[in-house]
């Protein structure tokens, strides 16, 4: 039973380096092509993180902003109603924030494995997603 497991694993694993590479074994693969897709990739992140991180800011600063208003309401249930709406309106523009940079990461996900398979090259197991 044990040689078994072990002719399992070897298989298994061979499996899966023939999954991650063998599609492309024997190509040319064209150097520039793949360092040019690594650019495009790593550039499309930056983007997205860049504007996300403009998209969190200004969540923050406008809740700053209303919660500071909220303070100048004469009556407490006034008061934490402001509040209130101020945090859920945080929130939801938080939210948006992240699907908007999950979304561009998947973007720039699919269109680098288009442009390793253009180049003749499959990205390696530890850079296949970001």
């Amino acid at each position: 039973m044990k040689n078994f497991t072990k002719v399992g694993v070897i298989v298994g694993s061979v499996a899966l380096l023939m999954g991650a590479y063998g599609a492309f074994a024997g190509a040319q693969v064209n150097v520039a092509c793949v360092q040019s897709a690594i650019d495009k990739r790593e550039n499309s992140l930056i983007a997205a993180r860049q504007q996300y991180d403009a998209d969190v800011v200004a969540a923050i600063a406008v809740r700053r902003d209303a919660r500071k208003a909220a303070w100048d309401l004469d009556t407490v249930a006034k008061r934490n109603a402001a509040i209130d709406q101020a945090m859920n309106a945080f929130r939801k523009s938080h939210d948006q924030a992240d699907a908007k940079f999950m979304s561009a990461v998947k973007v720039g996900s699919k269109q680098f494995g288009a442009d390793m398979k253009a180049c003749k090259a499959a990205p390696a197991a530890n850079e296949a997603s970001i």
